[in-house]
Formats: structure tokens, C-alpha cells, sequence
């Protein structure tokens, strides 16, 4: 479970904890406040500690974790729920995070979680290491838990065709096809319409499937192909039409 917060003391706790601090470079306690008191910013708190994420150039953010020890056995977990809310609740398209040369953990677990190493930076307040990233395509093809999402639209679209008596054929099974309808579900159901139509539309033209378009974001409507009508907001998923 991982929160969004502002509250700085919870995160100034565990980044002055005697086992953290020394990691974060610098000296003397450390302030959090001055980077969550900007809404761009994003604090995502869970259990042991979490990551605070500063916005950057292009929907990309820059990663900064931090975990006290008992809390390092949730990290992986609390990682997974940090890209899963980035990449369906924001304008996120690319988390970008520095992996020290000195601290083989964190770099284990970045890449355990999908980033992929950048390129290298030498003279840091860290010291030298390299600079890594994840695009949301990336997650998205290799996050299997979006295709229970895509099966629930899917199904939704198959159910709707019998129920209106439709000719348009079924699609046939494609996992990825799942992944990435389910991610462009999530998005629209937790308010990103504008972010779902133009992630799928990309990954769509390019696989050979119809594009989606969005007809309105309140109410929540969307025409996933061939005229067929859905509302796919926070009240869940509606087939309105299917020809």
C-alpha cells in the first residue's frame, strides 16, 4: 500500500534515520519539505518509507528513495505501487532515477523493477554512477498484472456485442494487446482520458489495431473502435453503443 502525501516530517524521519542519512550525501539534517510543498512534485509514502519524485522536463520525473532497514523488505512491493499510481494517476511518461557506484542495493533493486541504465555521471554529490530509466512502455510490457484490466474491458466489449446483437468480430487473444488496453482502462477510470487515448493510439497504429478517440472527459465517454461507445470513468466501464 503507498499513499500520496505532502507531509514532509514523515519523510524527514526516515531520510535523518542514522542508517539512511548517510546515503542521501550532503551534511547536516535534511528538509523535504521545500520539494513537496510543490504540487508538481509527488511524495509516495508507504510502509518503512518511499520515494519522493521531482518533475522534470517532458512528463519525466526524477526518483529519490529512501527506506529505513525494516522497511527495505517492502521496498520492492512499495516500488511496483510507485510506478502503477505514476504512470495511471499523473501525466508521468518516463521515471528516471541515480544508481551510485557505492550502494549496490539500490541499484539492484532499480533494475529488479525494470529501469535500464542511462548513461554515466562521474562528478555528483553522490559520487559517480550511472543514470538509469523506465519508460511506461517499458512497464507496461513487462507488468503481466495489466492484463487482467484488459481482459475486464475486453470481456466487457464481448459481452456487449451479444447483448446488442453485433456483427463486429471478437478480437483474438493477444496478451499485450491486454497489457496496454488495461493500462489505457486504468488511466481513463483514475482521470487521465487524454494521456489513455494517446498512449494506446501510439502502441495501436503500430501493432495494427483500430485507434480509440475521446469524445468527451465529463462525462467520461470514448469510442474504442468501429463506433463502439464506452464510459470509462471512476463508476467504472459502460458499453453505451456497439453497432
Amino acid at each position: 500500500m503507498i499513499m500520496r502525501t505532502m507531509n514532509a516530517a514523515i519523510f524527514n524521519e526516515v531520510c535523518n534515520h542514522p542508517e539512511v542519512r548517510p546515503w542521501l550525501g550532503g551534511e547536516g539534517l535534511i528538509d523535504t519539505a521545500p520539494v513537496l510543498d510543490n504540487p508538481g512534485n509527488y511524495g509516495l509514502f508507504g510502509e518503512g518509507g518511499g520515494f519522493i519524485l521531482v518533475a522534470g522536463p517532458a512528463a519525466s520525473y526524477e526518483v529519490h528513495s529512501q527506506f529505513v532497514p525494516e522497511g527495505r523488505k517492502h521496498s520492492f512491493e512499495a516500488m511496483r505501487a510507485g510506478m502503477d499510481y505514476m504512470f495511471t494517476r499523473t501525466n508521468a511518461l518516463q521515471l528516471t532515477t541515480f544508481l551510485p557506484d557505492n550502494n549496490p542495493a539500490a541499484r539492484g533493486l532499480a533494475l529488479k523493477g525494470g529501469f535500464k541504465e542511462w548513461f554515466r555521471r562521474e562528478n555528483t554529490p553522490l559520487g559517480p554512477g550511472t543514470q538509469a530509466r523506465i519508460d511506461i512502455d517499458d512497464w507496461i510490457c513487462r507488468t503481466p498484472d495489466l492484463e487482467a484490466d484488459g481482459e475486464r474491458f475486453h470481456h466487457a466489449i464481448e459481452d456487449a456485442k451479444a447483448k446488442f446483437g453485433s456483427k463486429l468480430p471478437n478480437h483474438p487473444e493477444d496478451k499485450l494487446h491486454d497489457r496496454y488496453a488495461g493500462a489505457a482502462l486504468l488511466m481513463c477510470e483514475r482521470g487521465q482520458m487524454m494521456k489513455a487515448e494517446a498512449l494506446y493510439n501510439r502502441w495501436a497504429v503500430n501493432a495494427g489495431y483500430t485507434p480509440i478517440k475521446r469524445i468527451s472527459d465529463a462525462p467520461p465517454l470514448m469510442d474504442v473502435g468501429e463506433g463502439v461507445l464506452v464510459t470509462l470513468g471512476s463508476d467504472g466501464l459502460e458499453v453505451l453503443q456497439c453497432p
